[in-house]
């Protein structure tokens, strides 16, 4: 199996998801331990699934927080530039959607994530990674005053 040089974010991940008195650090250019997460497209994404990849970019960021969604065109451009030199890139998103707050959220990026959804509220909070209620609430408090009034027969 390939030999991964893990990031930071990786072994924060495993830090999180371990009991502190198992954790033991990985050694430099240890192998990548196996996981299996579900990605924004609806499949199961695993680390053996980037078996023919020369190298596996594991990429730690998420969809809400300024920061990371100022480096999402970055993000692409990379991708762009190394998906044919054999380069895969996973962004795993490590928040607990249940606990993302309303106000961690921008407006005109959940818009702009429900439009690239076609509308669908359950596909848009998914890629969000938060629950559908949260949605509604969000697109409930972005809405205009005139827009939150029961429209009449």
């Amino acid at each position: 199996m390939k030999r991964l040089t893990l990031s930071l974010g990786l072994l924060l991940l495993l830090a999180a998801t371990t009991p502190a008195a198992d954790i033991t650090p990985l050694a430099i250019n240890s192998a990548a331990p196996d996981f299996s997460l579900p990605g924004v497209d609806g499949k199961n994404h695993a680390l053996h699934d980037y078996d023919s990849s020369k190298i596996l970019v594991v990429l730690f960021t998420c969809n809400h927080c300024p920061t990371a969604q100022a480096y999402e065109a970055r993000i692409k451009q990379m991708y762009a530039d190394y998906k044919d030199k054999g380069v895969a890139l996973v962004a795993i998103n490590p928040n607990n959607p249940q606990a993302v707050r309303l106000d961690e959220l921008e407006r005109a990026y959940v818009r702009r994530v429900l439009e690239s959804r076609g509308g669908n509220k359950a596909e848009a909070a998914r890629v969000l990674g938060i629950n559908r209620r949260t949605l509604y609430r969000m697109l409930f408090r972005f809405a205009a005053p005139s827009d939150r009034l029961a429209k009449g027969p």
